[in-house]
């Protein structure tokens, strides 16, 4: 028994070693690249830093020009819809045209607002809250 740990020793010293002892440092290596790599950090996405630019130059912009943006964007997004009701193929049509297109929407709305209306943006944003449940609680006409 004693010869036996010898002759690993021996293996071991000129770099021998079991196909065994291999696959477990094989298996241990690649343990500790994937852990580092699950916690390493990742970097920002660049949908993140460009809705906060988006942010800035809505706020740079006057009325007039917030005005004719959302109606482009309307504009687009009606064409979008005709065009899906009226071809039958569904490949032309991309539903992420259509959410950028709200999303782009949603965001200029505020800003328009908070310059069309006297006030701080603050006001405008709880007038629009009040308007909203004013038109929730209208009964609806068929």
């Amino acid at each position: 028994l004693e010869s036996v740990f010898w002759l690993k020793r021996l293996a071991r010293s000129q770099g021998l070693l079991t196909n065994r002892e291999k696959m477990i440092r094989r298996v241990v290596l690649a343990c500790a690249l994937i852990g580092a790599a699950a916690f390493a950090p990742h970097a920002p996405r660049a949908g993140a830093v460009k809705m906060a630019g988006a942010a800035e130059d809505y706020a740079s912009m006057d009325a007039a020009a917030l005005q004719s943006e959302i109606e482009d964007a309307r504009r687009k997004l009606f064409d979008l819809r005709l065009e899906k009701r009226q071809s039958n193929k569904r490949a032309t049509f991309k539903s992420s045209e259509v959410r950028g297109l709200k999303k782009k929407v949603a965001r200029m709305m505020p800003f328009f607002e908070a310059k069309t209306s006297v006030g701080t943006p603050s006001d405008a944003k709880r007038n629009m809250a009040k308007e909203r449940r004013a038109k929730a609680a209208e009964p609806v006409e068929a």
